[in-house]
């Protein structure tokens, strides 16, 4: 569980153990993607450490006998990247080494989920893409030439060891040159 305090009101963020471990240490800052799951009784937040894991619980709950807390349970045993191997590899045995996860609720994972999920290489662009162009058409720059500018910019830089909260950083500030000559022409 993750407690955010702000403005005077703390806030009990759920989340996977996965996702704790990749916080820091508290007082420093910390990018949590966060999700309000709001039924008739009960409003919860969950957070996740990424988009993908995030992206992963909201199919998770899709299937059918998969609440929150059995895909949290789920995300908490696995990684999200090898939860999504194991979905898209058909790994029955992998799915049913999860505590909590039987073996037909295994099977109707597989089943709903299977060639649903993005693979690893796609998945990073989509994200970066889905964060940054929303920011960039909130600075007034056009959404199509935003989203050309920010592949064009992520595929110049490449694949580095910075951390993926640099390169989405690194690929904004190219994004806004690019498109900064785009507005000069």
């Amino acid at each position: 569980m993750i407690h955010l305090l702000t403005g005077g009101i703390e806030w009990a963020i759920e989340s996977t153990r996965y996702t704790c471990d990749q916080l820091p240490e508290p007082g420093n800052i910390a990018r949590i993607f966060v999700l309000l799951y709001h039924r008739e009784d009960s409003m919860k937040m969950f957070g996740f450490s990424s988009q993908e894991e995030r992206c992963l619980f909201l199919s998770l709950i899709k299937v059918d006998g998969v609440g929150p807390k059995l895909a949290q349970k789920i995300l908490s045993s696995a990684q999200p990247a090898n939860l999504m191997k194991a979905i898209q590899s058909e790994d029955l045995p992998f799915l049913e080494s999860i505590p909590g996860l039987g073996k037909k609720t295994a099977q109707k994972l597989l089943l709903n989920l299977r060639g649903k999920i993005l693979h690893d290489d796609t998945q990073g662009e989509a994200s970066i893409v889905d964060d940054l162009v929303p920011a960039l058409a909130g600075m007034g720059f056009d959404k199509k030439k935003a989203r050309e500018a920010v592949l064009q910019a992520d595929k110049e830089l490449g694949n580095t060891a910075r951390s993926s909260a640099e390169h989405e950083q690194e690929v904004l500030k190219l994004a806004i040159k690019l498109l900064g000559k785009e507005r000069a022409k």
